[in-house]
């Protein structure tokens, strides 16, 4: 492309697997047409690699801040070193999308068999569910980690002690945890789920 706003309709058009810029480019430049190529559909996760001049701090700064995932400052003795990092960034975007494939498939899986998933932080105290946990618990769907409190006290309370018990136990050398619980859900009603957890 000859310039920013050329590059930008290319990207729309052609949805490339991986985007170069150059810092400065006539009309808009590299910083101003990657900042605009993240809000374009299918621009958010895109490789972006910064291809500048410019050596210093600032305009490193500035190309991270404009949301390019890696600044390479152009010489005549690295060119070799740009198509390795060009490979690598390709590599690292094709390992993005599996994973996220994968986290699809098992988030649907999840769905289907009833099965929630989650994850806790005990010494930082806080608890990150999936998507089918959300809907098991009645709770609305979030990307922030709740406290772990706020779990604990969907758990009936007559379960708590056992429950507190077990993770007590698991915590100091037992490893797992396999035990029937009942959770109130925020509508009120009550329901039981297994929980099976390694620590």
């Amino acid at each position: 492309a000859d310039g920013g706003a050329q590059a930008l309709a290319l990207f729309e058009r052609e949805r490339p697997d991986v985007v170069v810029l150059d810092a400065l480019m006539p009309d808009i430049d590299g910083f101003a047409t990657c900042e605009q190529l993240r809000r374009l559909a299918g621009g958010l996760h895109v490789p972006v690699l910064m291809l500048t001049g410019l050596d210093d701090e600032s305009s490193i700064a500035r190309a991270y801040e404009a949301g390019a995932t890696d600044f390479f400052v152009k010489t005549t003795s690295q060119w070799t070193l740009l198509s390795e990092r060009l490979r690598y960034m390709l590599r690292a975007s094709r390992m993005r999308a599996e994973l996220a494939e994968s986290q699809a498939t098992l988030s649907k899986a999840q769905r289907i068999a009833g099965l929630g998933s989650w994850e806790w932080n005990f010494d930082k105290g806080w608890v990150k569910l999936s998507d089918e946990s959300f809907r098991i618990c009645g709770l609305v769907q979030q990307d922030e980690r709740l406290a772990a409190e706020f779990l604990w006290s969907r758990v009936v309370e007559e379960d708590r002690p056992l429950l507190q018990s077990k993770y007590r136990d698991a915590l100091d050398g037992g490893g797992s945890i396999a035990l029937d619980c009942r959770i109130r859900r925020p509508d009120g009603k009550v329901c039981i789920v297994h929980v099976d957890a390694d620590i």
